[in-house]
């Protein structure tokens, strides 16, 4: 077949699908730092860098730090990824980076697995983490879609939670613990 390699370490998926996902996510993080708020801008770059790092490790990079079959350069961006899009997810005013985080926690479970199960395929690997970063992408562009929307109609609205928690009703101060 056009653009698969058989041998180990070499690129395992097709080029074309690498490239259109590499101009996908350039796209969408053209258009989150043009029309987008503060946590578009922080979850597009997140997910441009993790769309990059996959692109890097298909094209059959050395991994940085190789333990049990498994790069853990990778594992540890990915962590790193996820827990910035808690962090979004906890403060934003939008709902959409749980699916980004969802899809992230997938990742990261196909990158264990890996690490515990050397006997899985390395394209399977790469067919499960790309999958993941396609949903992330399409997750975003479809959050990205959402906020202009309710700009358009509400105009201006404010990009994080003022409080983790909503405060009582009637009492502007937090009850006291014992």
């Amino acid at each position: 077949m056009r653009g698969m390699a058989a041998a180990m370490g070499k690129l395992l998926l097709p080029v074309e699908a690498l490239q259109v996902q590499a101009e996908l996510s350039a796209a969408v993080l053209l258009l989150a730092f043009h029309r987008g708020a503060a946590p578009e801008r922080i979850l597009a770059v997140a997910v441009a860098a993790l769309c990059g790092a996959h692109w890097l490790c298909a094209c059959g990079m050395r991994p940085l730090f190789a333990w049990l079959g498994s790069d853990l350069g990778s594992t540890m961006l990915d962590c790193q990824i996820l827990a910035g899009a808690c962090m979004v997810a906890m403060r934003a005013n939008r709902s959409y980076p749980l699916g980004i985080g969802g899809a992230q926690i997938v990742v990261i479970a196909v990158d264990l697995l890996r690490m515990f199960r050397p006997e899985i395929s390395q394209f399977a690997h790469q067919v499960m983490a790309i999958a993941a970063s396609w949903v992330q992408l399409g997750v975003l562009a479809a959050g990205l879609a959402g906020h202009i929307r309710r700009q358009r109609t509400h105009g201006r609205y404010p990009s994080w939670r003022k409080h983790l928690t909503p405060l009582p009703e009637g009492d502007p101060k937090l009850p006291e613990t014992r």
